[in-house]
């Protein structure tokens, strides 16, 4: 489980698994795809309460218009899922942010998830931000926190407010790093993914890089050959291979490669063969 995630990644997945018997492989592939953020939705539901108790003041009326029948994933084509990421943040720079101003640490700790969910679903009167009459008031604030900022950073079009566009997936070689031309050999295109920490599907966008599987893998211990294996990119580290990015789609839809184990399997599966003799 992601250091940060906590116990919501580990909660959708058994909730998900109490839900019936009879699980395949094709089953747990798709469950690896899944996006219900426990966090996100629980900011949703907060914004739709209070924009309920404020029916007619403009700001809320957008909040309620904007995330009323979301369902808490995080899609890579979603607006509300967009919204939710940008004002989760939001409210821990409202809230914890001045708190712990002036450590060396306070970038991490105003944007722990872990605070800023109980902040959301226990309204400690202690917490409340200088100048905030109750918490509906700072979440109105962060509400207004969250469109600036994403109009600042995607525009005014709010067609182009998606997830996706917050969570841009771009890998670059470290040859295309030291020497720029080299980039259109060895780097694969920008996608945009769904997802968060708190999410089956993690995907995150540090400072410091991305965080998400290496692979992901599924045994079926009913049938061996069943077994299924997705690399990120691929197999081959050279460029010129066509195995060099040739699983990178797959990857990024959560699609499923068979990957047989029994002598047989592989013997039906085999394309090459590589002999190595001394």
């Amino acid at each position: 489980m992601h250091c940060r995630s906590l116990p919501w990644r580990t909660a959708t997945l058994l909730s998900d698994l109490e839900q019936r018997d009879g699980w395949t492989a094709d089953d747990m592939v798709r469950l690896q795809a899944e996006h219900f953020s426990i966090p996100h939705r629980d900011l949703a539901r907060a914004l739709l309460e209070a924009a309920a108790r404020h029916k007619g003041d403009p700001v809320w009326d957008d909040a309620m218009m904007e995330m009323s029948g979301w369902d808490g994933r995080l899609e890579p084509g979603s607006r509300p899922a967009a919204l939710a990421m940008t004002a989760f943040l939001a409210l821990g720079d409202r809230v914890i942010g001045p708190r712990v101003q002036g450590l060396p640490e306070a970038e991490a700790l105003r944007h722990r998830t872990a605070p800023i969910d109980r902040l959301i679903r226990e309204r400690p009167a202690g917490w409340l931000p200088a100048g905030s009459a109750d918490w509906d008031a700072v979440l109105r604030d962060t509400w207004q926190d969250a469109c600036a900022q994403l109009e600042r950073r995607l525009g005014r079009d709010r067609t182009r407010w998606t997830c996706g566009a917050l969570n841009r997936l771009s890998v670059h070689h470290p040859l295309g790093r030291a020497f720029a031309p080299l980039g259109r050999l060895f780097d694969p295109p920008t996608a945009e993914l769904g997802g968060a920490s708190t999410t089956p599907n993690v995907f995150v966008v540090n400072p410091g890089g991305i965080e998400a599987p290496s692979m992901r893998f599924v045994a079926d211990l009913a049938d061996p050959d069943d077994t299924r294996l997705v690399n990120f990119m691929g197999q081959s580290g050279h460029s010129a291979s066509p195995h060099y990015q040739d699983q990178l789609w797959p990857w990024i839809r959560v699609e499923s490669q068979t990957l047989p184990m029994s002598p047989a399997g592989v013997a039906r599966a085999a394309r090459h063969t590589l002999r190595l003799a001394p």
